[in-house]
C-alpha cells in the first residue's frame, strides 16, 4: 500500500492492483446490506448531531479523489436532511461545471463562488489539481489557504443564518483556524479513511525522517499507532518526502494536519468499491489524536 501518494487524480490515494486475484478477493470481503445498514445508521446519527436548522459549509479540495467523495457525502446529507438543512459548497470558477449534477439534484445547495488564489507556480488558467504536475500539490494547498480572509468576510457579511458547521477537506487545515475564530464547529474530511489519516496526522506530527537520507528502503514504524504499522520510506507520502526535504510550503502543511486533529469531528471513507459512508462525529478525532 502506497500511503498519501499522489496519483494524477487522487493525490493520497491507494495504489489500485490490477490483479484479478485482488480485485475477487476484495469483492468477496464486500459486506453488502449489512455495510449500507451501518451507513444509515451512521447517517442518521449524524443528522441528530448537526441538530435542526443547522447551515454546513462544504468545503471541498479540487482533486477527483477528495472532490468525488466529499459531493458524494453531500449528496448523503441532503438527502437524509429531514429538517430544515442549509448546505453551501464553496467552488472556484472552473471547478463549478463538476457541481452541476450535484445541484441538479438538489436544488436548494447553495454556492459560493469565490477567484481562485494566485500562486507563482500555478498557471492562471489552471484550478484543478488533474490540471497540475503531480510536485504541484504542495503549492495547490497553499494556493487555497489563501481563501481564509474572503472566506472570513462572506462570514462577516451573513446576516442570516450563517454556517454552524465547516465540513473541509484534510488539506484545508486552515478552515479550522477560521472556525475557531467564528466559535464555530469543523469538520475534517479525509478521503483515505480513518487508518491512513492516522498515518498522515502521525507524519506531520512527528516529522520522521531515514536516518540516512537517501536510503529509500528505510523503514518508518508507527508506534503511535494501533498495531505498529510499518513502511518503507519509499511508499510514504511523496508530498510528505517532499516536504522534509525543504519544501517552502512544508510548515503549512504541517500547521494544516495539526489543525486537523484539533477539528470537533472527523468524515472518513468506510469505503466498499464505490460505497462512501459516514461521519465520526465528537470523539472520533480523540481516538486519532490518542493514536498519532
Amino acid at each position: 500500500m502506497e500511503v498519501d501518494g499522489e496519483t494524477s487524480s487522487n493525490p493520497e490515494g491507494v495504489e489500485a492492483s490490477s490483479n484479478p486475484e485482488d480485485v475477487e478477493a476484495n469483492a468477496a470481503e464486500d459486506p453488502g446490506e449489512e455495510e449500507e445498514n451501518i451507513a444509515a445508521a451512521g447517517m442518521a446519527k449524524t443528522m441528530a448531531i448537526i441538530g435542526k436548522n443547522a447551515h454546513v459549509l462544504v468545503i471541498p479540495f479540487p482533486a477527483q479523489g477528495h472532490m468525488i467523495p466529499l459531493l458524494d457525502l453531500t449528496h448523503h446529507l441532503a438527502t437524509a436532511a429531514t429538517t430544515n438543512l442549509t448546505i453551501t459548497i464553496l467552488v472556484t470558477p472552473k471547478n463549478l461545471p463538476l457541481l452541476s449534477q450535484l445541484l441538479s439534484s438538489h436544488p436548494p445547495i447553495k454556492t459560493l463562488l469565490l477567484p481562485f488564489p494566485s500562486h507563482p507556480s500555478i498557471p492562471s488558467h489552471v484550478e484543478n489539481f488533474q490540471d497540475l504536475p503531480p510536485d504541484r500539490l504542495t503549492a495547490l494547498i497553499h494556493a487555497l489557504g489563501q481563501l481564509y480572509h474572503p472566506l472570513l468576510s462572506w462570514f462577516q457579511s451573513q446576516s442570516s443564518r450563517p454556517p454552524s458547521f465547516i465540513l473541509s477537506d484534510m488539506f484545508m487545515g486552515w478552515t479550522q483556524r477560521l472556525a475557531s475564530h467564528l466559535g464555530i464547529k469543523r469538520i475534517v474530511f479525509s478521503p483515505s479513511g480513518a487508518m491512513a489519516f492516522s498515518v498522515m496526522c502521525s507524519l506531520w506530527l512527528h516529522l520522521p525522517n531515514p536516518d540516512a537520507p537517501h536510503d529509500q528502503t528505510a523503514v518508518i514504524a508507527f508506534d503511535e499507532i494501533p498495531n505498529c504499522p510499518k513502511y518503507p520510506w519509499w511508499k510514504i507520502s511523496p508530498t510528505y518526502r517532499a516536504c522534509v526535504g525543504g519544501d517552502p510550503a512544508a510548515e503549512f502543511i504541517r500547521d494544516a494536519f495539526i489543525a486537523n486533529v484539533e477539528s470537533w469531528g472527523l468524515a472518513w471513507v468506510r469505503a466498499h468499491t464505490e460505497r462512501w459512508v459516514q461521519l465520526g462525529i465528537g470523539g472520533a478525532l480523540v481516538d486519532v489524536a490518542r493514536h498519532v
